[in-house]
C-alpha cells in the first residue's frame, strides 16, 4: 500500500468518525429539544391547572364570604435545577388540589366538628346538655334531702322531671345553629331538613332520670 493510499484511508476513517460524532451530537440535540418541549408542555398543563384552581378558590371564597386568596406579586427566581423545580411544582399543584377538595368538602359540612358523622356530633351535643341537666338534678335532690315541706318536694320533683326535656330542647336548638353547613346540603336529610336525631337526643337526655331516681331512692328515703 502506497503512502497516498494510507493517507486516503486515514482520511476516510477520520470522516467516518466525524460523521459519527456529528450524528451523536444531532441525536443528543434532538433528545434535548424533545425534553425541553416536554417540559414546556408540562409547564403549560401546570399553568392551566393553576388558573383553574385560582378560579375555583375565588369562587369558593366568594360563596363562603371570605377574603379573596392573595396573589404573588413578585416572580420567583429562576431555579438551578429545572427538572427538580418542575417536579416540585407538580407536587405543589397536586397538594393544592387536594387541599381545595378538602376545603370544599368542609364548606358543605357542619360548622362544629365537620368531619364527624351527624349522629355522632348530635349525640355529643345532647350528651353535654344531659350532663348539665344531671348536675342540676343532683343539686335539687340534695336540697330536697334537707327539706320536709311537701310543696318544696313537689316543686323540686317537677324541676327534676322537666330538666331532661330542657336539655333536649337546648340540644335541638344548638344543633340548628352549629349543624347547618356553610354551603349546600352536606349534612341535610334527603327531604332537605337538618338531621337532628331526636330519638337519640331523647334517649340520652331522659336517661338522666335513671340516675336521679336512683339518687332519690337512696337519699330521700332515709
Amino acid at each position: 500500500m502506497t503512502q497516498s493510499q494510507t493517507a486516503y484511508n486515514e482520511y476516510l476513517a477520520a470522516m467516518r468518525d466525524l460523521d459519527g460524532v456529528r450524528a451523536e451530537q444531532e441525536r443528543a440535540l434532538a433528545a434535548q429539544q424533545g425534553h425541553v418541549q416536554g417540559l414546556h408542555s408540562h409547564l403549560d398543563g401546570l399553568t392551566q391547572r393553576l388558573h383553574t384552581q385560582r378560579a375555583q378558590l375565588e369562587q369558593l371564597a366568594h360563596q363562603c364570604q371570605l377574603p379573596q386568596p392573595p396573589t404573588q406579586s413578585n416572580p420567583a427566581p429562576l431555579p438551578n435545577d429545572v427538572n427538580a423545580a418542575v417536579a416540585s411544582a407538580a407536587e405543589d399543584v397536586e397538594s393544592a388540589d387536594t387541599h381545595y377538595q378538602d376545603a370544599r368538602y368542609l364548606a358543605h359540612r357542619a360548622k362544629f366538628l365537620p368531619r364527624w358523622r351527624a349522629d355522632e356530633r348530635n349525640g355529643l351535643i345532647y350528651g353535654l346538655y344531659a350532663v348539665v341537666a344531671l348536675g342540676l338534678q343532683v343539686m335539687f335532690l340534695a336540697w330536697a334531702a334537707g327539706t320536709e315541706k311537701l310543696t318544696d318536694l313537689i316543686d323540686e320533683a317537677v324541676i327534676c322531671i322537666a330538666l331532661p326535656f330542657v336539655a333536649f330542647l337546648a340540644g335541638w336548638l344548638t344543633i340548628g345553629v352549629v349543624g347547618n353547613p356553610i354551603l349546600g346540603e352536606g349534612t341535610l336529610t334527603p327531604s332537605g331538613k337538618l338531621q337532628r336525631n331526636p330519638r337519640l337526643g331523647l334517649a340520652i337526655c331522659l336517661s338522666t332520670w335513671l340516675v336521679s331516681c336512683w339518687l332519690a331512692n337512696k337519699y330521700l328515703s332515709l
